[in-house]
This record gives C-alpha cells, structure tokens and sequence, in this order.
C-alpha cells in the first residue's frame, strides 16, 4: 500500500474506477479470508490455523518452484509521459526478452491494437 500512497492520486484514481468490478470482486475474496481467519483466532482454532498456514506453505512453495527463471525484477527510470511505458514494453517485446499480451484485445502485443 505504501507504493500505491506515494505515487500520484489521481492515477490510482483512474486505475480504481477503471477496474472497479474487479477491484471491489477482489477485495470481497480478501474480506472473506480475513473474516475466516478472525473467526479462527477467535475460536483459539489452533488445528484450523496450522492447517491454513501449511496448506499457504504448500502453494507459496509451489509458486517458487514454478517460477524459478521464469521471471525478473526489472528496474528502468522512465520519463513520466504517456507512452512511455507501452513504448519500453514494445521494445521488450519485439526484441523477445518477454511475451505481452494486450489487456483489451488479449492478442500478442506487437504494437497497438484497437
């Protein structure tokens, strides 16, 4: 959260409208777990908590090994301008360093689409 509070309002703004089902459909899956867990905590459910952590582990770990080479932190000072970002992504793409597909269309990002 605190990446989201130091960047510009009105992006993130933009962004919460934009993706407003998802968001909200999201944060009620996340509500629900919290609520699962409050009421184990409340319950002193020590077996449930063991069990939710590990079966967590379990996927965590999953995720790791899954992942392993597949994916990078990449860090790039970009001018804050529209474009910028499509325009570094195109080049990665294009030069097959990743595989983008584009949010609207859900076709290989090549360059734009309508």
């Amino acid at each position: 959260m605190t990446r989201i509070v130091a960047s510009d309002p009105t992006m993130w703004a933009a962004i919460m409208a934009t993706n407003r089902d998802l968001i909200s459909q999201q944060l009620a899956s996340y509500l629900r777990e919290l609520q699962r867990f409050k009421d184990l905590i409340d319950k002193q459910d020590q077996a449930g908590l063991f069990e939710t952590f590990s079966k967590a582990q379990v996927r965590r770990n999953r995720l790791n090994q899954q992942s392993k080479d597949l994916f990078y932190d990449l860090f790039i000072n970009i001018p804050d301008q529209v474009g910028a970002i499509a325009g570094v992504m195109s080049r990665l793409a294009a030069a097959n360093v990743i595989t983008c597909k584009c949010w609207n269309c859900g076709m290989k990002l090549t360059g734009s689409c309508n």
